[in-house]
């Protein structure tokens, strides 16, 4: 036979029942601002820290830029309300079509767009 533990949550405070909405602070990093000439190398230079191949790198900047041109085309000032202006938050298909205009299937298509994210989200 299996023991059972009850535990009472506490009573709802009265503070807890404000639903004012408060407007979302926008945060964003020192980078946001920069152009995809001035992201790239930094993406690169980090690859290389880690110890990425040059077949890696090179998949890393085709990746990364074809993000950042994607989001270049959005509106907004910086890349974060771009990313926001573009529903990158809310699904992944974009992932299948970048970059714009490279002749591969989907599968490479998402590779180099994942490997690009994950490199444009860690710096």
């Amino acid at each position: 036979m299996t023991d059972t533990t009850t535990v009472s949550l506490p009573a709802p405070r009265s503070e807890d029942a404000d639903t004012t909405l408060v407007p979302e602070i926008l945060r964003t990093g020192p980078i946001d601002d920069l152009t995809p000439s001035d992201l790239l190398p930094l993406l690169t230079a980090h690859g290389r820290r880690i110890g990425y191949s040059q077949d890696r790198l090179r998949d890393l900047k085709l990746g990364a830029q074809g993000i950042l041109d994607w989001l270049n085309k959005q509106p907004g000032d910086g890349w974060q309300r771009r990313w926001l202006a573009a529903g990158a938050d809310r699904g992944l298909d974009w992932l299948n079509t970048l970059p714009e205009g490279y002749a591969a299937g989907v599968d490479r298509r998402r590779a180099l767009s994942r490997l690009g994210a994950i490199s444009l989200l860690l710096n």
